[in-house]
């Protein structure tokens, strides 16, 4: 904002469906990933921090390189939403996996937490 110029930053997008996202699950033979971003949050070193929902993936960017890394575990089913805490942990929903997930933004490491209703009944179908 201070010098009014703006960036674009390539969306990265993997080759195949990550193991076990809802993408890899619900494919079309033959069809491929897409890239979309859901949700952005920033934490407190000025990291944007994406979800990318039907792949499962958190992406990382470094705003000085251009650089993306991106965090999945076939445990992660889907990234929906996302937010950073006062640690730079980051959090969001394992929405198709019915999961709260956190990640620690220093190791990589994610950790899936179930929350005490695992499934919702909605119109005859479990989800």
């Amino acid at each position: 904002m201070k010098t009014k110029k703006f960036q674009a930053y390539k969306n990265p997008v993997p080759e195949t469906f990550p193991e076990g996202s809802e993408g890899a699950l619900t494919a079309r033979p033959g069809s491929r990933p897409g890239g979309a971003g859901y949700a952005l949050a920033v934490d407190s070193k000025g990291i944007p921090w994406i979800s990318q929902l039907a792949l499962g993936n958190i992406v990382r960017l470094d705003p000085a390189t251009g650089e993306t890394k991106i965090y999945h575990t076939p445990k992660m089913r889907s990234a929906r939403g996302v937010a950073v805490d006062a640690q730079d942990n980051v959090w969001f929903a394992d929405y198709y996996g019915n999961k709260l997930g956190k990640m620690d933004a220093k190791t990589g490491e994610v950790q899936l937490y179930q929350p005490p209703t695992r499934q919702v009944v909605i119109d005859n179908v479990t989800r």
